[in-house]
């Protein structure tokens, strides 16, 4: 449920002012984190699939919002959320391709199910495409409170030759039903995370093979962000009629926390073909992605003095992780509850950063990394990757503070970087 905390009062806590453009820190001060609100943040996954339509390719867009992000209401002995997903797809002049809108509703039994971020509510959408260049345009609006966030990102859609051998986007699942017609489904993950709750992972794809080829030998590898090898396996896949699904799990086993490559190829000699997703492993009582200490103390540095984590990090063993607990323990809004909102919350952030922003380095450490874990998620986010004789750029639009912050890639490489500062934004939420 949107709110400021389950007391009702503003998340706070001691930080540094930061300009991203050069990197110096100011004078301390007491911010809080702020985003637009009632808008109901979201996360989503993309996956190009085969379309039963000939020539074309089936565009996925799976969607995730947390119950907390929800405005419930009293609804008989229970409470109801309602909201809407929009998924709105563009041509590369900016014409409305196609469109579709749905409403979707949750019911949970008690208040405090509302506050969730582990809950999640589903929705989907789905587009049969010609190849080509599209933006897709997503919205997510609360039904109560009448507000929503927006999001882009661009689609590129590819045209395959007949006869190849083809893998579509690896989709990672929390499970995989039958739909209609008894075909396996994936239910999409979107986080693609293996955490407390959850202890496999099911990995979807399909093959799309000439009728001459049989089989095809699968290569399975996850590798940590080191790029060592931690599991890996090969096994052979019987093909079936131009259109194979195949289905892999990724238990979590003796997996140590933290962010990992799963890569898979498909084939042999000239006919190979590979395809790749980031998946992250929580473990034990941190929040977020708790996969290393020493990193998640190094990850405070947006909102502690130097002098603190020095002094974290001068302890060994238990006395260091005590020492990092004691630091969100002296920032927990609400000390007389289990959960410290403020810590979930930041390392929530970070996470997602991670996911999201990552280039040549982690995505917490980037500008937008940096703008997304001490503003939050904005209202509006238009990205601009292909615009004819401009760099890449995205806006990001915050609706509270009426201000927009530009990110502009001037390498082409990914490395968004923000043009100015963003001190008037931290000066407003002290």
């Amino acid at each position: 449920m949107r709110m400021q905390n389950r007391h009702g009062r503003p998340l706070l806590l001691a930080g540094f002012l930061f300009s991203a453009a050069c990197g110096a820190m100011a004078q301390p001060a007491e911010i809080r984190f702020s985003r637009d609100e009632d808008v109901p943040d979201f996360h989503f996954d993309t996956a190009i699939t085969a379309s039963p339509d000939s020539g074309k390719s089936r565009f996925n867009c799976f969607v995730k919002v947390a119950y907390d992000e929800l405005q419930f209401v009293r609804d008989g002995g229970g409470y109801i959320a309602r909201f809407e997903l929009s998924a709105i797809l563009f041509n590369d002049r900016g014409e409305q391709v196609e469109a579709k809108i749905r409403s979707h509703e949750v019911r949970v039994p008690g208040y405090d199910s509302t506050n969730s971020r582990s809950a999640f509510a589903p929705a989907q959408a789905s587009f049969d495409i010609a190849p080509g260049r599209y933006e897709l345009l997503l919205s997510v609006m609360d039904l109560d409170s009448r507000k929503a966030s927006v999001k882009k990102t661009p689609v590129q859609i590819s045209k395959g030759r007949p006869g190849d051998l083809t893998v579509t986007d690896i989709i990672l699942a929390e499970r995989v039903v039958a739909d209609s017609a008894g075909n396996p489904s994936p239910m999409a993950s979107v986080l693609g995370n293996l955490s407390e709750t959850m202890d496999t992972l099911f990995v979807w794809f399909e093959i799309h093979s000439p009728p001459s080829l049989a089989s095809v030998p699968i290569r399975v590898r996850l590798t940590d962000v080191k790029g060592a090898v931690v599991r890996s396996d090969t096994l052979s896949k019987t093909l079936s009629g131009g259109r194979t699904v195949c289905v892999l799990s990724v238990g979590k086993g003796d997996l140590r926390g933290g962010r990992y490559k799963l890569d898979v190829e498909v084939g042999s000699g000239e006919r190979i073909v590979k395809r790749s997703r980031p998946l992250t492993v929580h473990w034990g009582d941190m929040p977020g992605q708790a996969a290393d200490l020493d990193k998640m103390i190094e990850q405070i540095r947006y909102i502690a003095k130097g002098s603190e984590i020095k002094k974290i990090k001068k302890k060994q063993g238990e006395d260091r992780l005590e020492a990092f607990r004691e630091f969100w323990r002296q920032r927990d809004p609400t000390p007389d509850t289990e959960a410290n909102e403020l810590e979930e919350e930041y390392y929530r952030r970070v996470e997602f950063a991670n996911q999201n922003f990552g280039t040549f380095i982690d995505g917490w450490k980037s500008d937008r990394g940096m703008v997304y874990i001490l503003l939050g998620p904005p209202g509006e986010v238009e990205r601009h990757p292909f615009e004819s004789g401009s760099k890449p750029y995205e806006i990001w639009t915050y609706y509270t503070f009426n201000r927009s912050v530009l990110f502009v890639d001037h390498t082409g490489m990914g490395d968004y970087r923000l043009e100015g500062t963003i001190h008037d934004l931290l000066s407003r939420i002290r």
